[in-house]
């Protein structure tokens, strides 16, 4: 079994992806984000007016991995964490990132609080979250609805879930044999994880929900290529959006309805459900997508795994 931590597989996912042609990209109506100017710069010959800092959006940014926030039209960008870190995710509560870090060869789970101080997104009480767990890289994580629990995934791609405060895990689902189990993510009532299941040869993926209660497994999209990842569950609950090739919506049942949306990757849901903020085209540039009118929006970041705050 591979021992890889699951946000570097991910981010290999992800470099073959933003190498695609960039007229694929174009197809589906997102084009390139070199060039483009900010959301906040001049518009109809007005001056700028800089926005009030609200961090909304979270993103992993450059080659040293620093955490990065925005607001949700691209504005105020600002590191938190310069380096060394990898994914982080908002609290439910918007008040906090959780995210990974290596230390003495030991990855485990931390916390930054994020608020605005004198204008400007500024982090601060940097901890690690204490679990006890005999293993040298813990990932994927993200907090359940209430934020009083985390579900992550171990190097053995065991998905595990643990008290926010730290503690003894609870092993929720293990693979079987010849395959390899990622990226879960909590059900808006806490109930179900989603996740997606790899074979070894990293050449099909399925889709599967696990109902926590009872064990039973439901899956959503049979295993097939292309490659699946980064699955992540609406706020109302309806649907799940997930990378493959693209960015696709499924229906959280077995073999769910999937609609393709568009070319990308790493989509996060807003929090009414009515946009996605996902990364696309050769620079990784940052965009929405909004599903009435199925129009791109470019922000003004690049970066990957992106977290957009309940």
């Amino acid at each position: 079994m591979k021992q890889l931590s699951l946000w570097f597989a991910l981010f290999s996912c992800a470099v073959l992806a933003v190498l695609l042609p960039e007229s694929c990209t174009k197809e589906n109506g997102v084009s390139d984000q070199k060039g483009l100017s900010k959301t906040s710069a001049l518009a109809n010959g007005k001056p700028s007016v800089t926005p009030t800092a609200n961090p909304a959006i979270a993103y992993l940014f450059g080659k040293s991995n620093s955490i990065m926030v925005m607001n949700a039209d691209g504005s105020n960008q600002t590191a938190i964490i310069s380096g060394g870190v990898g994914p982080a995710v908002w609290s439910p509560d918007g008040k906090s990132l959780l995210f990974e870090r290596t230390v003495n060869s030991l990855t485990t789970l931390w916390l930054e609080d994020v608020s605005v101080v004198n204008g400007k997104p500024t982090g601060s009480n940097l901890r690690q979250i204490p679990i006890n767990l005999p293993t040298s890289r813990l990932n994927g994580e993200r907090w359940s609805p209430l934020g009083d629990s985390i579900v992550f995934v171990t190097e053995e791609t065991k998905i595990y879930t643990v008290s926010s405060a730290g503690g003894t895990p609870r092993l929720a689902y293990a693979p079987t044999t010849g395959f390899e189990d990622f990226d879960p993510d909590w059900s808006p009532d806490g109930t179900r994880i989603v996740f997606d299941e790899w074979n070894d040869a990293w050449t099909q993926t399925s889709l599967k929900i696990l109902t926590i209660a009872t064990g039973n497994i439901t899956i959503v999209v049979p295993p097939s290529p292309p490659l699946i990842y980064y699955p992540t569950w609406s706020h109302q609950g309806d649907r799940i959006v997930y990378s493959a090739g693209g960015i696709y919506t499924v229906t959280p049942t077995t073999n769910g309805a999937r609609v393709l949306v568009t070319a990308g990757d790493f989509p996060t849901w807003s929090p009414n459900g009515s946009q996605l903020a996902l990364v696309s085209g050769k620079s990784s540039g940052i965009y929405t997508y909004t599903f009435s009118g199925g129009t791109t929006q470019a922000l003004s970041g690049t970066g990957t795994f992106l977290d957009w705050k309940r």
